[in-house]
């Protein structure tokens, strides 16, 4: 086995990205007749096996995440409660600062919230008719099961 880093763990914590990952070395083989049989089917087998631990280290970090987020939540409310508008925070070196912001939050008038509606199911109609296009967005979506 190979023992590989890539820099995609760059940037992450110090616990995740120090992990060194073992994956198996990847080989190019000519797939004939004579060799479909056992050997390919031993290289999915890899492709799979390598696919689960890449998955168990998303869990891992998703979960390490989860666990910093709400660690940042929390220093944040702190923070929320002690800062006055427009005051900062800079750090020793300058290359931090925290702010307190106001961010607008508006709510509009019966009227307009009734129309926004209406469009919404003129767009459903859209939809359903065929007139409207999709132009659908890939992504990973990675969070823990409930179980």
């Amino acid at each position: 086995m190979a023992t590989t880093t890539t820099k995609a763990l760059q940037g992450l914590p110090a616990s995740a990205a120090s992990r060194t990952v073992r994956t198996p070395r990847r080989t190019r083989t000519a797939v004939t007749p004579a060799t479909t049989s056992g050997r390919a089917k031993e290289t999915i087998l890899t492709a799979a096996e390598l696919s689960i631990q890449q998955a168990e280290l998303l869990r891992q970090l998703k979960k390490e995440q989860e666990e910093i987020q709400e660690r940042i939540d929390a220093i944040k409310e702190d923070l929320r409660k002690q800062l006055k508008k427009g005051d900062q925070i800079r750090t020793g070196d300058g290359q931090f600062v925290i702010s307190l912001k106001e961010r607008s939050n508006w709510t509009f008038s019966t009227d307009l919230q009734e129309r926004l509606i209406d469009l919404k199911a003129d767009q459903e109609k859209e939809k359903s008719r065929g007139i409207a296009i999709n132009n659908p967005t890939l992504y990973i979506d990675a969070r823990a099961s409930l179980k």
